[in-house]
């Protein structure tokens, strides 16, 4: 018999700024600046609600963070990048 597998609950972010080109073709320098200060701020903050980054690339971002609640995924999430980002659609 196959060995029954533990699940685990995880919320997974997958993030990329919108309209990464049109500002990059807009402002190159602005935009390098921009995005620098966000990669400063947002891995640390995603470690200091428990999760990891798993990779990145150009301006996106994927990470992950086990869960025990969906509803804490769902809210913790929004309410954490809407603060720290200001106001940043979820």
């Amino acid at each position: 018999m196959p060995e029954e597998l533990e699940r685990k609950l995880a919320a997974i972010l997958a993030a990329d700024i919108a309209g990464y080109s049109a500002l990059m073709g807009a402002n190159e320098e602005a935009t390098v600046r921009d995005l620098k200060a966000h990669q400063a701020v947002v891995p640390p903050m995603i470690s200091e609600h428990g999760g990891w980054v798993m990779d990145t690339a150009s301006d996106g971002i994927l990470a992950s963070r086990q869960c025990t609640s969906h509803v804490y995924v769902i809210d913790a999430g929004s309410i954490v990048f809407s603060r720290e980002l200001g106001g940043v659609r979820c």
